[in-house]
């Protein structure tokens, strides 16, 4: 008989066997209390190894349970595994992003504050181009575009006053093209206080020239001049424009107004 013969014979014998719980604990509690019929304690031993025997092959350990318990009712259950919990890896945080300094850019529409610049008279060699002259009554008035160099320019506007002033006003708009930064606002007239001021708009320059309060401008020839830097190659003076708002020592009120294209 091999082994596999053996396994299935006790697997049936296993099977069909009602063993008597009852009469196998009162057998126990005979032998423990010392009452005739007592089987030595090796025979107990033999009996409890077969019966693991059996219990280990046909794989089942109800039977040796049961037979070698000390009291009735139902074996402790096993103790559960213990559970590991799992660490969390760590989360490592992307480096925060550095941030340049703020930047400080100009404001458009900011007004310069208000300076005096020297008298300059304009030389006569320089290259000059102008637009159509206007005239109203005793005021006449011409503007023309003064080249300085590759760079530089200036915007001038020829008054000429058949009458003293006691109020003027002149203004010249030099539209914003590329590279275009003030260089001053002038004038030639003498003996008499004239005030400029400069407003950087967001598309254009604007230079104003103001007779001070209580002066009188006398009859003749006056130029005024907004000097500018701009891009190489020339500049384009065709959106330019300026305009005089006068008053006569009679009271007339006067105005003109023209371009450099």
């Amino acid at each position: 008989m091999n082994d596999n013969d053996l396994r299935g014979l006790l697997s049936r014998a296993a099977s069909e066997h009602r063993p008597d719980r009852t009469a196998m604990l009162n057998r126990i509690a005979q032998q423990r209390a010392g009452r005739p019929g007592r089987k030595p304690r090796g025979q107990l031993v033999r009996i409890a190894g077969a019966a693991l025997a059996v219990s280990a092959v046909i794989g089942t350990g109800g039977v040796a349970r049961w037979a070698l318990a000390d009291h009735v009712g139902p074996g402790p259950s096993p103790a559960a595994p213990p559970v590991v919990a799992a660490s969390p890896s760590p989360v490592t945080a992307a480096p925060p992003v550095p941030t340049g300094p703020p930047t400080t850019a100009g404001v458009p529409g900011t007004t310069r504050p208000t300076s005096v610049r020297p008298r300059s008279t304009p030389p006569s060699n320089s290259p000059r181009t102008g637009g159509n002259p206007a005239e109203q009554g005793p005021l006449w008035s011409d503007g023309s575009v003064v080249t300085e160099g590759d760079r530089a320019a200036r915007s001038e506007i020829t008054l000429k006053l058949a009458e003293p002033l006691t109020a003027l006003t002149v203004t010249v708009r030099v539209k914003l093209t590329p590279g275009l930064s003030d260089q001053g606002a002038v004038h030639d007239v003498t003996g008499t206080r004239i005030d400029s001021t400069i407003l950087h708009e967001r598309d254009a320059l604007t230079y104003r020239f103001d007779l001070a309060a209580g002066e009188t401008l006398a009859q003749g020839t006056h130029v005024f001049a907004a000097k500018y830097l701009h891009d190489s190659g020339g500049r384009d003076a065709g959106a330019d424009s300026y305009w005089a708002v006068a008053t006569t020592v009679g009271g007339k009120k006067l105005t003109v107004s023209g371009d450099f294209s």
